[in-house]
């Protein structure tokens, strides 16, 4: 792939198949910005990918989470999402309440395989 710096739609084409179709392009898309990605879902390409566009795109990034758990905040609450199919222990602070779960929490969290909780 072919990379260039962002502000223009597309920002990478493949150079390796006929015509050169887009790989990542960049549209408006209400108040923000939709990024569209045409490769395999793989953590190797993609983890790179996205570790590249979190500074140039003002993105704060989450909270540190084990390998395939994601977080967010948003409004003074988090998000986890286990992308996994194993439970995963979390770190979430000295006290914490899941809106989701029902669950209270004391330094730590256990999100089961594909589970979400909104801390709060």
């Amino acid at each position: 792939m072919h990379y260039r710096k962002f502000g223009r739609t597309p920002h990478a084409r493949f150079s390796n198949v006929p015509d050169h179709p887009p790989a990542l392009t960049a549209n408006k898309f209400g108040k923000g910005q939709a990024i569209y990605l045409a490769a395999q879902a793989q953590p190797s390409l993609i983890g790179p990918i996205v570790r590249s566009l979190i500074a140039p795109l003002g993105i704060q990034p989450g909270p540190e989470t084990p390998d395939g758990v994601y977080a967010r905040v948003v409004n003074g609450r988090t998000i986890y999402v286990n992308t996994t199919d194993e439970e995963k222990e979390i770190a979430v602070g000295l006290k914490a309440r899941g809106l989701i779960s029902h669950q209270s929490y004391d330094g730590k969290m256990k999100l089961g395989s594909y589970q979400v909780d909104l801390v709060q």
